[in-house]
């Protein structure tokens, strides 16, 4: 249940039922159990909405969710193995063949599956909490769009959190909206955990940044059994899809403990240098730009086309690419 108050005049609308919009908008400032939110706007139409799945259902969303994600992975991983194949073909006839692996996130959790947070066109502003949080055994979608904007500044706070373990969660980034984090230990995109899956969507100019130390722009699984799905389409005109600038901070990260029977996939198109800046980036020391650590039986699907990588400090390689046998 949210309460709010505003200085938006008589043409503006806020409902406590979990949902409110926004038009013609300056300020609203609202309480919730996770503390005080500042959301901006304004461009008219512009809104905030928060659903949960039918009442009784949240279980069997929750399976359904877990499953979409589970089989959308496996399809990525198919099309990336005929990707890769096509490329060394190429390069064996001297040919080119023009391919563009599709997207499948997007609608893999929904209104009847998940508990769901759409920010359009607006800014949602947490100082020292994290901003969206769903917990364990839930599945969770956060939707940003159209410019809008979830952020962070205090430390120990995720723009998105997925605590816990046994949850599914699908995050979507277009239309140069933005997620980003300022304090320490802060990551963007927190959907680390165990028994659990994560697919997230970087399209059309969206982004998620951190300037924190030990701050990972996004995390996937943490333990065993995890399924991630990371794709991203096109570039801002100004910085990277994916980047830090604190120390200890990876761009994406899977996983630090070593995860068995788990698999990940990352997708990446059009996301080139321009003017010097790299479309996936770290500045900090010991900031790999991707970090993953799979355990056994487990297995991890890399594409990248018309991609550009870069890494500024100490001991920060692009891949750190490792396989724990213990």
């Amino acid at each position: 249940m949210l309460s709010g108050e505003s200085d938006m005049g008589e043409h503006s609308a806020f409902r406590s039922d979990n949902r409110h919009w926004l038009s013609g908008v300056s300020r609203l400032a609202l309480m919730s159990a996770a503390g005080l939110y500042l959301i901006n706007a304004s461009p008219a139409l512009a809104q905030e909405t928060v659903t949960s799945p039918p009442s009784g259902q949240e279980a069997a969303g929750l399976q359904t969710a877990i499953g979409n994600i589970t089989a959308a992975v496996t399809v990525s991983k198919a099309q990336s193995a005929d990707f890769g194949m096509d490329a060394v073909t190429d390069a064996v006839n001297g040919t080119v063949t023009p391919v563009s692996l599709p997207t499948h996130i997007g609608d893999l959790l929904n209104t009847n599956t998940a508990f769901t947070t759409t920010v359009d066109g607006v800014t949602r502003s947490s100082p020292d909490a994290p901003n969206v949080s769903y917990g364990p055994m839930q599945a969770g979608r956060l939707e940003v769009i159209n410019g809008g904007q979830v952020t962070t500044t205090g430390d120990d706070a995720s723009g998105f959190v997925m605590t816990g373990d046994g949850n599914a969660s699908e995050v979507v980034i277009q239309t140069n909206s933005r997620i980003t984090t300022s304090g320490d230990n802060s990551p963007a995109v927190d959907a680390g955990g165990r028994a659990g899956a994560n697919a997230t969507l970087i399209e059309s100019g969206g982004a998620i940044r951190t300037t924190g130390d030990h701050s990972a722009a996004l995390i996937g699984g943490t333990a065993d059994n995890s399924v991630f799905l990371l794709e991203t389409r096109d570039r801002p005109a100004i910085g990277s899809v994916i980047g830090t600038t604190g120390h200890f901070s990876p761009a994406v990260q899977f996983s630090a403990a070593a995860p068995t029977f788990s698999t990940a996939t990352v997708n990446i198109q059009n996301a080139p240098n321009l003017g010097g800046a790299y479309g996936f980036s770290t500045a900090g020391n010991e900031s790999p730009l991707f970090d993953i650590l799979m355990g056994d039986q487990s297995s991890f699907s890399f594409i990248a086309e018309n991609a550009s990588f870069g890494t500024g400090g100490f001991c920060s390689p692009v891949f750190n690419f490792r396989q724990d046998d213990t």
